[in-house]
């Protein structure tokens, strides 16, 4: 999203064997992503980042109706990644390829479907802007697009067939001329 809104930003990645004993005591709940401010503000938690970077830049949707939808829909995401853990986990541990196969297939994509793409395709659908709430790109979409992205690129599958809205709304917002090397950066990290 800060590249999306043109906002500078030194991107600080670490080595989770090495680096995370160190690192994690320094990070509010011992956890990233995190957004430091002004080299001294630690905001932990994806959609609290992305919801005071759309307050501060105008991502945010109109109303405060639409408001309450955008945090609902944001704040399931982190609740579906974890019913994908055991999935995530064969990947960190890198169990193989089976293994990796095995648990997308039998867990992460039932999941994904169950506590995430049904609801999200729903609502897609039915806002009917190709956003998932109101007619402009706002935070919430690029919470959902996250998550949809781990499932179609680290799942190495088709798992958005299934859920045309949501394989759009994806290619929407990642095909951006903006996000194309954001996206590839991202991709090049580990789990």
């Amino acid at each position: 999203m800060l590249t999306y809104l043109d906002i500078p930003f030194k991107d600080t990645t670490f080595d989770m064997q090495k680096d995370w004993p160190t690192v994690k005591p320094s990070l509010p709940f011992g956890q990233g992503p995190v957004l430091v401010i002004d080299k001294t503000v630690k905001l932990a938690q994806t959609p609290a980042i992305l919801h005071f970077l759309a307050k501060e830049h105008g991502l945010e949707p109109e109303g405060n109706l639409n408001q309450a939808f955008a945090e609902m829909f944001a704040l399931q995401c982190p609740d579906a990644i974890l019913t994908l853990q055991p999935w995530m986990i064969t990947i960190m541990h890198n169990e193989g390829e089976e293994k990796i196969t095995e648990a997308f297939n039998n867990i992460a994509v039932p999941k994904f479907r169950d506590s995430f793409a049904n609801y999200f395709e729903v609502q897609l659908k039915k806002n009917g802007s190709g956003y998932l709430v109101g007619d402009k790109l706002s935070w919430v979409d690029f919470v959902a697009a996250s998550l949809c992205d781990l499932m179609q690129f680290r799942g190495k599958s088709s798992a958005l067939d299934e859920y045309p809205n949501l394989k759009a709304h994806l290619e929407k917002l990642y095909s951006h001329p903006k996000l194309v090397e954001a996206v590839k950066k991202e991709h090049s990290y580990p789990l």
